[in-house]
C-alpha cells in the first residue's frame, strides 16, 4: 500500500524577495535565478524546515545544493552566501518561520554559520 505525503508551502515571488532584500534583487533576476528558483522549490522548504526542527540553521538543509552548483569558490563569495541565507529566510518566514536571532556553526565546506528560525507562535 501506497502512502502520500502531501504540505502546502508558500512560495515567494521574485519580486516578493528583491522588495524584501533590495541589496540582491537584481542578482537574484539576473545571474542568481537559477539559484533563487532552485531554493525556492517546495522540497526545498523541507529541507530548510528539517534542519530547523533539528536545531540547526536552516541553511544547513540546502547548503549542499548551492555547493554543488557554486563549487569551491561559494566558500569565499560573501555576496552569494548572503543572498542564499535571505532567499531560505524568504522562504521560511513565507511559511509562518521567524528568526531566533541566533547564529550556530555549519559543519559544510562553504557555510560556517546561519540562523536559526522558530515557527512563529
Amino acid at each position: 500500500m501506497k502512502s502520500k505525503f502531501q504540505i502546502e508551502v508558500e512560495i515567494p515571488t521574485l519580486e516578493e524577495f528583491a522588495a524584501k532584500y533590495p541589496p540582491y534583487g537584481n542578482w537574484a533576476r539576473e545571474q542568481g535565478r537559477p539559484i533563487f528558483d532552485l531554493l525556492t522549490e517546495p522540497e526545498n522548504f523541507l529541507r530548510a524546515r528539517f534542519a530547523t526542527e533539528l536545531g540547526l540553521p536552516a541553511v544547513a538543509g540546502i547548503a549542499h545544493l548551492c555547493e554543488a552548483i557554486f563549487g569551491e569558490g561559494l566558500k569565499n563569495d560573501f555576496f552569494v552566501k548572503q543572498a542564499i541565507g535571505a532567499i531560505v529566510a524568504t522562504l521560511l518566514e513565507a511559511n509562518g518561520f521567524v528568526k531566533t536571532g541566533e547564529r550556530k556553526a555549519i559543519t559544510q565546506k562553504s557555510f560556517t554559520k546561519g540562523m536559526t528560525y522558530k515557527e512563529k507562535t
